[in-house]
C-alpha cells in the first residue's frame, strides 16, 4: 500500500506543478515494483497462488494505476527498458487474469459483497488505463447487474451490515461502489443515479443517503462495531467517499457528514486527498474539467 499510495501522490503532484522530477520518481516506483526483473511483482495469479486474489490487491493496485495516468506518455518512461509500453503490458497481464480464468471463477456463485465490488473497481481501473472499451463496459455492466444486489430499499448493504464490525465494511462497500460510478461518469455512464429492480430512486443516493448519519458517530447504529469500535481511521475513511456524493447531488446533509470530520478528508485505499480532487465538483466551470 505504501508504495501503490507513493505513486498515485507523486502522479497527482506532477498533474498539479507539472514538475518532472515528481513524474521521474513516480516511473522509477512503477519499474521497480512491476518492471524490473529483480523486484517486480507478478501480475497473474496463475503463478502466484491465492494471495494473487487478496482484497488488498484490488484496493491497492487501483491507485498505483491512478498514479500511472497522470505520467503516461512522459519522458521518464525513456530511461525503463521497453519503455511505457512494458507496463501497459503489466497492467493488461493483470487485467486478463482478472477477467477470465481463476480470476473469474473466484467471483462467480458467491456472495457478491464489497469483495466483489473492489474486484469490478479494479478491472474497470485497468481497462481505463489500457483504453480497453469493451471491458469497461462488461464491468458497469456487472456493477449494474450484480454489485449493487445487496442494497436494499432504504439504502442498507445486507451482506456488509451482517458482519461483526458493520458500519466500517458498509462504508468499505460503499466506497467501492462508488469509485466504479465516479470512473464510469468520465465515459458518459451515469451510474450514480442506477436504479434497482423496483427502485424508485438512485440506489446509491439510498446508500448514501441511509449512512450519512453515522459517519461522525455510531450512535443509533443497531448492528457490530468490531473490537476496536468505530475509530478516527474508519470515520474518515466514511467521510472521504461523501465528497463523491456532495459533488454529485449537492445535498447539504452530504456536506454536514463531511465537515462532522472536518476537510480535508484523505481516502487511503485510492483516492488519497479527496477533498484536493474531487470536492465541489458543481462548482467548476465546463473550463476546468
Amino acid at each position: 500500500m505504501t508504495t501503490s499510495h507513493a505513486i498515485r501522490d507523486l502522479g497527482l503532484a506532477y498533474a498539479f506543478t507539472e514538475d518532472d522530477r515528481y513524474a521521474e520518481q513516480a516511473v522509477a516506483l512503477l519499474d521497480h515494483w512491476c518492471l524490473d526483473s529483480r523486484t517486480g511483482m507478478v501480475p497473474s495469479g496463475r503463478n502466484n497462488g491465492e494471495a494473487y486474489f487478496s482484497i488488498e490487491l484490488h484496493i491497492t493496485i487501483p491507485a498505483m494505476i491512478y498514479g500511472a495516468s497522470f505520467v503516461s506518455g512522459h519522458l521518464a518512461w525513456e530511461a525503463v527498458d521497453g519503455g511505457e509500453a512494458t507496463f501497459r503490458e503489466w497492467v493488461r497481464a493483470y487485467l486478463d487474469d482478472m477477467n477470465a480464468g481463476r480470476g473469474l471463477d473466484r467471483y462467480t456463485g458467491v456472495i457478491r459483497n464489497n469483495i466483489y465490488a473492489w474486484w469490478i473497481l479494479a478491472r474497470a481501473v485497468a481497462a481505463a488505463y489500457l483504453g480497453d472499451q469493451n471491458t469497461l463496459r462488461i464491468a458497469f455492466r456487472d456493477w449494474r447487474e450484480y454489485a449493487v444486489e445487496q442494497l436494499q430499499a432504504n439504502g442498507i448493504l445486507e451482506y456488509e451490515r451482517q458482519r461483526d464490525d458493520g458500519l466500517s465494511y458498509s462504508l468499505y462497500g460503499l466506497k467501492a461502489l462508488a469509485l466504479t460510478a465516479e470512473l464510469a461518469r468520465h465515459y458518459d455512464e451515469n451510474l450514480y443515479e442506477f436504479r434497482t429492480k423496483g427502485g424508485t430512486e438512485s440506489a446509491l443516493r439510498q446508500a448514501f443517503a441511509f449512512y450519512a448519519r453515522f459517519v461522525a458517530s455510531s450512535d443509533g447504529w443497531a448492528w457490530g462495531l468490531g473490537e476496536d469500535g468505530y475509530t478516527d481511521t474508519e470515520r474518515e475513511e466514511g467521510a472521504s467517499v461523501y465528497e463523491l456524493a456532495y459533488s454529485q447531488w449537492a445535498d447539504d446533509a452530504y456536506l454536514d457528514a463531511i465537515e462532522s470530520v472536518g476537510r480535508p478528508v484523505n481516502d487511503r485505499r485510492i483516492l488519497g486527498w479527496t477533498t484536493l480532487t474531487h470536492a465541489n465538483r458543481f462548482a467548476l466551470s465546463d473550463a476546468d474539467f
